[in-house]
């Protein structure tokens, strides 16, 4: 803890803003009184950390409007309780969160590594330091809640616009069918967190997101342009709500630097834990050849004007290709998909054929395997590529358990991690 201690008093309705960094820390303690972060009560005489910039007291505060939201929300989920189980599907609360980029959005929505497209269900109050981060956490009914993640493999929506819309598809039909398997579970309904960038087609993306996963409830951050564009739109459906927000004076705007930093700490996260849980990452050595490595569409998509006159484009957005392993794919982060046989069958070789092959021969395994199933196949998990050596026909990665990578089926992202010391 920092030697240079300072007394903070604040009145009821006051926050005490800290603005973060990535080459500070802080630490805080309520000595008396009441206080929550993020909605979470915070103990007295606990410590919490973090790392800061600058930090000042609030007179004001959207926590009043973050109540109001929560109340609401709630009063839905009770209603919907006295509901039939068929009934109760429809009346549950589906709350889509819209608005742009640095409007504290993903405070009610979720954090996963970068590239990803996922749903968690959420049975228990999270650490309102590691928040959505929190690793092993144990529901109520003393399971551990796992996400359900789509490779989506790139920063921006508007990277791969039909591929995106085609796995936010199948997202919601996945959360569609589970909740259609636990009616009970449905009653806490659904928040959807969307991406702060605006793309021309913006709206048509949204509208796609409301009836896919029957939004009831839409609310909008600070964008009043957007707040009046849906009103407008949905002002004959009775079924859906919106509602607006304006951007707490605590949310500031973030330059590449800082999100660059902020995507490397996520992941770096994923690897080794947070400050209150750390987690022991594992070093696995894989032979390139039992490697299924694919990636969706080409690296870059010229523009369908500059084709030749009656030619259409013949790799798409979602068309699978294979990747060469080699030192291209240094540091990149891979998706470990959950793709077996027999969507993924490997070629047979007769044991003694191959046993009598030098390492460097080994046969390469063919993976047969449909655009279709890479697409719908849920992610494992996560591995970075450590290190390649072409000569012995291995590759490193860094992966989050130890033994075996549980399958062999993985997809390339556009993003790259280079883990550092500290």
């Amino acid at each position: 803890m920092t030697t240079n201690q300072e007394f903070i008093s604040l009145k009821a309705g006051e926050e005490l803003r800290v603005e973060v960094g990535f080459d500070q820390k802080f630490w805080v303690k309520l000595n008396t009184g009441f206080a929550e972060c993020f909605g979470a009560e915070l103990g007295k005489r606990e410590e919490y950390g973090g790392e800061f910039i600058s930090k000042y007291v609030a007179s004001t505060t959207p926590m009043y409007m973050c109540m109001n939201i929560h109340l609401a929300l709630q009063s839905q989920r009770i209603s919907a309780k006295e509901l039939s189980d068929k009934d109760m599907l429809q009346a549950s609360p589906r709350l889509l969160v819209l608005g742009p980029k640095d409007s504290g959005k993903t405070t009610l929505g979720m954090v996963t590594v970068p590239g990803t497209i996922s749903a968690t269900q959420f049975t228990h109050s999270l650490n309102p330091i590691d928040g959505f981060m929190s690793h092993g956490i144990v529901n109520d009914s003393g399971g551990v809640d796992h996400p359900l993640v789509f490779h989506y493999g790139h920063l921006e929506t508007s990277d791969h616009p039909f591929l995106f819309r085609r796995l936010v598809k199948r997202l919601a039909a996945t959360v569609e069918a589970q909740i259609k398997l636990n009616p009970s579970k449905s009653m806490a309904g659904i928040i959807i967190d969307t991406s702060g960038e605006m793309p021309s087609d913006y709206q048509v993306e949204i509208e796609d997101i409301v009836e896919l996963f029957n939004v009831n409830r839409i609310l909008v951050i600070e964008n009043e342009k957007f707040y009046n564009t849906f009103v407008k739109r949905y002002e004959d459906n009775q079924n859906i709500s919106i509602a607006f927000m304006q951007k707490s004076g605590g949310v500031v705007s973030r330059d590449s630097k800082f999100l660059h930093s902020y995507r490397d700490s996520t992941i770096k996260k994923y690897f080794h834990g947070t400050d209150s849980e750390k987690l022991q990452s594992f070093s696995t050595t894989l032979k390139i050849q039992d490697i299924g490595l694919f990636k969706f569409g080409q690296e870059s998509l010229a523009p369908s004007s500059t084709l030749p006159l009656g030619e259409s484009r013949k790799v798409t957005e979602t068309q699978v290709s294979r990747v060469a392993i080699d030192d291209k794919i240094l540091n990149m982060m891979i998706s470990v998909l959950q793709l077996d046989l027999p969507e993924a069958t490997k070629s047979m070789v007769d044991s003694n054929e191959h046993a009598e092959m030098d390492e460097k021969e080994q046969v390469e395994v063919d993976f047969n395997i449909s655009e279709d199933s890479v697409l719908d196949a849920p992610v494992l998990g996560f591995i970075n590529v450590a290190s390649i050596d072409p000569n012995k026909n291995y590759v490193t990665v860094l992966s989050p358990s130890p033994g075996r990578v549980p399958s062999k089926v993985m997809l390339l992202s556009d993003i790259q991690w280079i883990e550092t010391e500290g």
